[in-house]
């Protein structure tokens, strides 16, 4: 909160989000981040809530070849402090009533890299249906790398040109960082009045008995998860570039940092530490140090010819 007073940002409910929580049904708060946009009003929360049935999770929720994965990925998420424990439906009713909660249903989506993820399928649960985002998310597209240099290049040429040109060479060689933030949307509570919407119906493993299991972090999945994690690394960025002078930028959790070697890195342990300073360090399997070359994005940025042939 005191990071967003000094650079007056935009954005007053990002530090309030952390303790009250998001909001992940109906209309989510807008940022003032974004460009404004049209949307279709959400589903009513009572017509949304309305919709729950339990033989309609009798028969979506059947056991299949993921069945066990997805028990086992749940029950990493109630250890690792994102999720209460398991309970049969029963339990919520008596909890919200019948009518007083929705759940969604778990698949794994393998990556082409092959890593397996779970997905939370809100769009199914009416969860997405019932929820109005009134902004335009944007990021930064996969060559952000190379267009930061080149300004950054053009910048030091027209104002600094004696002291770029009283340089070595060898200082002024571009490279890049890469950082990526662990967990992103577990580490973004849920809001009180909306948990009754944060369930993922599942089969037990062995038993194959229908249980809920109520995630008090945002779900992968969710519309509105989607705004109200992204807000957060749009601010880390921004405090970065305006308190370090850095050349970063994010892709939802992933954050590509440009410098010159003559910094040493300097610019991407900036951004470290302005993210271990919120409690969250990034995590060090996924740190890869600024090179000459790296991949971001999808993309194999090389910079070993920026200085020769101008050519990235």
């Amino acid at each position: 909160a005191f990071m967003a007073c000094l650079m007056h940002w935009p954005d007053l409910g990002v530090a309030r989000r952390f303790f009250e929580g998001c909001r992940i049904i109906q209309r989510v708060p807008n940022t003032n981040l974004y460009r404004p946009k049209r949307s279709a009003p959400a589903m009513p929360r009572a017509e949304f809530l309305a919709g729950n049935s339990r033989p309609l999770y009798e028969k979506k929720c059947h056991v299949n070849d993921d069945t066990a994965e997805i028990h086992d990925t749940l029950d990493a998420e109630e250890i690792d402090g994102f999720a209460l424990p398991s309970q049969d439906f029963d339990y919520y009713v008596r909890k919200y009533v019948l009518h007083g909660f929705r759940a969604v249903m778990r698949f794994m989506h393998e990556q082409p890299n092959g890593k397996r993820r779970p997905i939370d399928d809100a769009k199914w649960g009416e969860q997405n249906a019932a929820t109005e985002v009134l902004e335009k998310l944007h990021c930064i597209s996969v060559d952000f790398p190379v267009i930061a240099i080149k300004c950054l290049f053009d910048t030091i040429r027209h104002e600094f040109a004696d002291i770029w040109n009283a340089l070595p060479q060898e200082l002024l060689q571009p490279l890049l960082g890469l950082d990526d933030q662990k967990n992103a949307y577990r580490g973004c509570p849920v809001h009180p009045d909306d948990l009754c919407a944060s369930l993922i119906a599942y089969r037990h493993k062995l038993t194959h008995a229908l249980l809920s299991k109520q995630l008090i972090t945002l779900m992968y999945g969710l519309l509105s998860a989607v705004y109200d994690y992204n807000a957060y690394p749009e601010f880390l960025v921004a405090w970065c570039r305006r308190s370090g002078g850095c050349l970063t930028g994010h892709y939802f959790d992933d954050f590509p940092t440009a410098e010159l070697r003559i910094e040493k890195g300097s610019a991407q342990n900036y951004l470290c530490d302005a993210q271990a300073a919120v409690g969250a360090p990034f995590p060090i399997a996924k740190h890869h140090e600024v090179d000459l070359e790296q991949k971001c994005l999808g993309v194999l940025n090389d910079f070993t010819q920026v200085l020769e042939t101008g050519d990235a």
